[in-house]
């Protein structure tokens, strides 16, 4: 039987090796901060010598400019497998059964199970899915886990419809459904992180704050990151909402402005926390290992003028009470909800549920969880009212509340305040810093 074109044209490769661990893999990103200085001048003003003449210092500055204007891009390691230094993992598809790929120009392939590898120059669109204990991609059978990477910095490879600037790998899972991962550096990561959490249109200010703090949360996730995960960051609310490449001209004039600038507490990174309305006060961190001064939560003056400073949200007693259900309460009627514990900062840590067949204590975020983060926005709870047919839930703020408030930093800048003012506001005591 003739082997489909992909595979006839699959040429063996040097062997594949991975890094053993990924903090290696980042050392260079979380090590050697210091004071930011943004340009970098060499010492061309020493006297000359022997080795040293005046077409020398030419030379090297051409090349300086030639490096400003046209960026290298991170190495791949396609061929070998590796994941170079300063390369993030971000998940952007995870237990998923197919996936529509676009190419859209020169890429190289290479199954990173066995080291073959092929380039495609032609536009093409295929599906792939999981197949036999490896990956079917369009017509070909290949090993469980391929990379394709775009040769040309212009094209971007499409998964679902969406571009994507960095390498792709794709693997299958023990359930035969399929992760798909790209591999980029930390700075273009960023370029699809404002536009996502931010939007285009906020203040250069704001977007500034953002990617400083956007740069020290995800750093600050590598240094947990096991090199078994699939990926290190995820693209959705669980981490941080990455939207793939992005050519939003602010977004990344903001990365660029703050390049490798991060938050550090007493040398170290802080889990720089942010979410979009705090309500009036942001929130103690509610993750115990996170209590230090720049967490413990500020008055905020700055976001009572949007949308997200109140809210009321409804749940009908049939909704609370499969609930409780959920929790192995099972009962026929709600007499009341109230919150019995808060935290410092004014959140409500617990609910007390009292009911005809007794009562029954719930965690905010178990209730937060099964009603929906969109519909019961925060925990900042300040009140709760009875109805016919259900309750009513009164509240402040959308998100868990720690960290920068982002409306709060959009109001902060159209007042006129600079990013690093916004930063010292949200995060007291933190000091802002440059990775080498």
């Amino acid at each position: 039987m003739k082997k489909p074109l992909l595979a006839q044209k699959l040429q063996l490769s040097s062997g594949i090796r991975r890094k053993t661990a990924s903090h290696l893999r980042h050392k260079k990103a979380l090590t050697g901060l210091r004071a930011c200085s943004r340009f970098f001048v060499p010492n061309l003003l020493r006297p000359f010598s022997s080795r040293f003449s005046l077409s020398t210092a030419i030379s090297g500055l051409a090349l300086l400019l030639l490096a400003a204007v046209f960026p290298a891009r991170p190495a791949r390691g396609a061929d070998t497998g590796d994941i170079p230094d300063g390369i993030v993992r971000v998940g952007i598809l995870d237990s998923s059964k197919s996936a529509s790929i676009e190419l859209r120009g020169k890429t190289k392939i290479v199954d990173l199970s066995s080291g073959r590898q092929q380039q495609l120059s032609e536009r093409s669109k295929m599906s792939v899915c999981a197949s036999g204990g490896g990956l079917k991609f369009g017509d070909d059978i290949l090993g469980p886990v391929i990379r394709l990477t775009p040769l040309d910095g212009e094209d971007r490879l499409r998964i679902n419809e969406r571009s994507y600037r960095g390498s792709i790998v794709v693997k299958t899972n023990p359930d035969s459904t399929l992760t798909a991962v790209e591999e980029l550096g930390i700075e273009e990561y960023l370029y699809g992180v404002l536009p996502s959490e931010m939007g285009p249109e906020w203040p250069l200010e704001a977007l500034k704050a953002q990617a400083v703090v956007a740069r020290t949360y995800a750093l600050y996730t590598l240094q947990g990151a096991s090199e078994k995960a699939s990926f290190d960051l995820c693209a959705d609310t669980r981490c941080q909402v990455y939207g793939g490449a992005s050519e939003d001209p602010k977004a990344v004039e903001a990365v660029r402005a703050t390049q490798g600038e991060v938050l550090l507490w007493n040398g170290r990174l802080v889990h720089a926390f942010f979410h979009a309305n705090c309500g009036g006060r942001t929130s103690p961190s509610i993750w115990g290992g996170d209590m230090i001064r720049p967490l413990m939560g500020v008055r905020c003056p700055y976001c009572k003028e949007s949308g997200n400073y109140k809210w009321s949200a409804f749940f009908s007693q049939e909704t609370l009470l499969k609930f409780l259900s959920s929790l192995g309460h099972d009962a026929g009627r709600i007499k009341s909800i109230r919150v019995v514990k808060r935290n410092s900062g004014g959140r409500a840590v617990k609910f007390k549920f009292s009911t005809d067949a007794g009562s029954q204590t719930a965690s905010v975020k178990d209730l937060r969880g099964f009603l929906g983060a969109s519909e019961f926005k925060s925990a900042y709870i300040t009140r709760v009212t009875t109805t016919s047919k259900g309750f009513r839930f009164a509240g402040r703020g959308y998100g868990h509340g720690v960290g920068m408030c982002q409306e709060g930093a959009r109001q902060m800048a159209w007042n006129g305040r600079k990013y690093k003012q916004i930063l010292k506001f949200y995060y007291p005591g933190a000091k802002i810093a440059c990775q080498d």
